[in-house]
């Protein structure tokens, strides 16, 4: 895929995993917030970033604002 336009949209938790990144926080750190294990934020990241087309995770965020999905000035994403 090119990166560009989202095909698939992003699960909550990509998006709250991107955004935890974008605010410059460890994959811990994410996991904590979300009480889930590190391996599923890789996951979750992992999955985001082959839905955004992008080569890495800093890209995937900034493809991700680029498009609407997330903003970097929002402080945490709820889920459920």
């Amino acid at each position: 895929m090119a990166f560009g336009l989202t095909i698939r949209p992003l699960s909550p938790h990509q998006v709250a995993c991107l955004c935890g990144r974008a605010r410059g926080l460890r994959l811990e750190a994410i996991a904590t917030e979300l009480a889930i294990a590190p391996s599923t934020v890789e996951a979750h990241l992992a999955s985001a970033r082959a839905k955004l087309g992008a080569a890495n995770t800093t890209q995937a965020v900034a493809e991700a604002i680029t498009q609407g999905l997330l903003c970097s000035a929002w402080p945490r994403v709820k889920i459920g």
